[in-house]
């Protein structure tokens, strides 16, 4: 019964997470699935080395150290090296991560639900790992949040809930929070990697500003809804659900169309001068051009 109710809880918050894309694309009306994606069996793999599948992306980051790809799924954390576009599973994990966010060298935060066969809560509050992925430890809000947008930069951490789109916000690693105010609606957020205390909110009334953590917003220019993400570099990155990317060394400014995706993304991310986006049949795209082209970065099979 109880892997049933988590079952449940699972459709119905990744159909809140989806909901903006039907604002953006008219025809999208229905629940976008993410197609699974099993990985196929090279020659003298194990059954049990072949079992990985991308199902159901729900965020991207890249580890500092080395550059890879590390994809948050409905089934656990995945990795994919620089410089290959196969993928294998980190530590032992299946939970679901519905917020992720890399923080540093192997440092990484989540939110989520834990996997169907797993005990205690429904909702998995704030964890973190230091050892890139293979384990992860209670940080706070055990059995209360369910974070399906999390960012951390520096000691700080912003995370919106799933089912009201909810703002808290930490000041401390996500040690204590404060709940904050936050346009409505929102799809996405992004914090300035120059500035923790300084995020953006992508609305259905165009970009929103706070300097302050959550604490109060400014309305700064008029944009199309979409997923952010902020570079290491300075520019931030929004692709809406057209699949059109737009861009801005200044989000207070005009957004100026950089290219496009030519699909809807599910979630993307930025570093070092790329783009990633995870499409909803569970591979991976690249940009290292500003969104002009795409190349494949990852993909299951």
């Amino acid at each position: 019964m109880k892997a049933q109710r988590l079952e449940s809880e699972r459709q119905a918050t990744g159909r809140k997470r989806n909901w903006w894309m039907a604002s953006v694309v008219a025809a999208c009306t229905a629940m976008l699935v993410a197609a699974v994606v099993a990985l196929s069996l090279d020659d003298g793999e194990s059954a049990d080395e072949a079992a990985v599948a991308i199902s159901h992306i729900h965020g991207l980051g890249v580890e500092a150290s080395d550059r890879s790809l590390l994809i948050a799924t409905h089934d656990g954390l995945l990795r994919s090296a620089d410089g290959s576009t196969s993928i294998e599973r980190v530590g032992e994990a299946a939970d679901d991560l519905m917020g992720f966010s890399v923080v540093g060298e192997r440092n990484y935060i989540s939110s989520g639900h834990p996997a169907s066969a797993g005990s205690g809560p429904a909702n998995l509050g704030l964890r973190r790992s230091t050892d890139g992925g293979m384990s992860w430890e209670q940080v706070s809000l055990d059995g209360e949040a369910d974070f399906h947008v999390l960012r951390g930069q520096g000691d700080s951490v912003i995370g919106m809930q799933g089912h009201d789109q909810g703002l808290f916000a930490s000041a401390n690693n996500g040690e204590s929070w404060s709940q904050r105010s936050l346009p409505k609606p929102a799809a996405d957020l992004a914090i300035d990697p120059g500035d923790p205390n300084r995020i953006v909110a992508s609305t259905t009334n165009g970009i929103y500003v706070s300097n302050d953590l959550g604490a109060s917003w400014k309305r700064a220019a008029g944009s199309p809804l979409g997923l952010l993400a902020w570079d290491n570099g300075g520019r931030l990155f929004l692709i809406d659900g057209t699949g059109e990317i737009w861009s801005t060394k200044d989000p207070s400014s005009k957004l100026v169309r950089a290219g496009t995706l030519g699909e809807t993304p599910v979630a993307v991310a930025a570093a070092s001068g790329s783009i990633y986006a995870a499409l909803e049949d569970g591979t991976v795209k690249v940009s290292t051009d500003g969104g002009a082209t795409w190349q494949l970065r990852a993909a299951g099979g």
